[in-house]
């Protein structure tokens, strides 16, 4: 089943409304087990990207970040599938219910809390039980590359490239879901999302959840600064970035999708209590992607 944009983006209001309904605990369980989805698939990533073999040598370092950025997308896919929950997508889907009036104003920032906190606890139980004490980069190459990955994540870049990075990351992984409501199979919506996944990881840029595997894990395995740096050069400003790129993909849609013609304008109209008539059956129910959201 597939969608036109604009059961597209009614689709969006009544995910981002369901997941308010839904209340503090679960959302919470929701959110950790998005962090640790995307996490495994960003440890895949670094233990594959920390192997210096001969096609690395014969090719040089892009192969490293192609394949990188070719299997960071798993975690991704997984969380959908299962139903997990991101902060950076419901930035999004939160603003347009907010927009319909789906949701009050207090909502969209107390479940976005909620889901930032949920993913932390999350990604910093994969980066140490299966990064860490696993000693799956107890190597000396391995180990140096985690540092060194992270280290470009917060000492290299400046604060303004932060933010920038995690403005374009979050506005390509929100258009890979949405990418996923119009396709119509499972295969094509997975090629959907993956497409936008890759772009953003092959671009280094800074997704704010990614990231709490990505530094942490360095941090664990002695990466020389601090969790102050951490948070300061690279939690917040790519927090902001990410909150500035879900909006930038929700305002065209609310735009070009939502918003009505005419004198009145549509945040005046009657709140939507359903999608259009003809159109029930777009909801997060039967959703052939399942209710997760990146």
């Amino acid at each position: 089943m597939s969608f036109t944009q604009r059961e597209a983006c009614l689709t969006w209001v009544e995910l981002g409304a369901s997941r308010v309904k839904q209340g503090p605990l679960l959302a919470f369980g929701k959110a950790f087990m998005g962090g640790v989805f995307l996490s495994m698939g960003g440890l895949v990533a670094l233990a594959v990207g920390g192997v210096d073999g001969p096609m690395t040598t014969l090719l040089g370092a892009g192969v490293n970040k192609v394949l990188t950025a070719a299997i960071f997308p798993i975690g991704i896919i997984m969380m959908i599938l299962h139903g997990g929950d991101l902060v950076t997508g419901n930035i999004a889907f939160l603003t347009l219910a907010l927009y319909k009036r789906r949701i009050p104003l207090w909502a969209h920032p107390a479940y976005l809390t909620i889901a930032f906190v949920g993913n932390l606890f999350g990604s910093l139980w994969v980066a140490g039980i299966f990064g860490y004490y696993s000693d799956i980069f107890a190597a000396p190459a391995a180990k140096a590359y985690v540092i060194a990955f992270a280290t470009g994540k917060v000492i290299t870049p400046s604060w303004p490239a932060i933010l920038l990075r995690g403005f374009g990351c979050n506005f390509l992984v929100c258009v890979g879901v949405w990418q996923t409501l119009l396709a119509k199979d499972i295969l094509s919506k997975i090629v959907a999302l993956w497409m936008p996944i890759f772009l953003f990881v092959a671009l280094a840029y800074d997704h704010v959840v990614a990231n709490m595997l990505f530094i942490p894990l360095a941090l664990m395995l002695g990466a020389d600064f601090s969790v102050g740096k951490y948070i300061w050069k690279s939690m917040i400003p790519s927090l902001i970035g990410n909150v500035f790129g879900g909006l930038f993909i929700a305002a065209p849609l609310i735009y070009f999708h939502l918003a009505e013609t005419g004198s009145k304008m549509a945040f005046m109209e009657e709140p939507v209590s359903d999608l259009e008539e003809g159109h029930s059956e777009v909801n997060s129910v039967n959703h052939p992607i399942g209710p997760g959201k990146v």
